[in-house]
């Protein structure tokens, strides 16, 4: 028998798998501590993410320690959102670009 027949079969990888880059709430009180609005250009000045042109998550991990921040990013974690409107701030939800919107 060849050997591709004898080798182990695995993995599948999706098309639609859409790669996310992670921001924590911590890293954003730590890097605007004053508040105000944080958008993709701002998180990508500040270093926080690679793109700006790039889906972008927001996760629960760290305090805001009372600092109110208006975020607009792709998506945002339940934890994450109830923790950035506790401290007084909100969450925009940016819709994200499509590949047949992108060509």
């Amino acid at each position: 028998m060849p050997l591709q027949r004898r080798t182990p079969k695995r993995g599948f990888k999706s098309h639609r798998h859409i790669d996310f880059q992670l921001v924590k709430v911590g890293d954003l009180a730590e890097r605007f501590p004053n508040g105000g609005t944080v958008d993709l250009d701002a998180m990508a000045d500040a270093g926080l993410i690679k793109s700006a042109k790039r889906p972008t998550k927001v996760l629960c991990d760290g305090d805001l320690e009372g600092v109110a921040i208006t975020v607009k990013v792709h998506k945002v974690s339940a934890s994450a959102k109830q923790k950035i409107e506790a401290a007084g701030g909100a969450v925009e939800i940016v819709p994200m670009m499509t590949v047949e919107a992108a060509a």
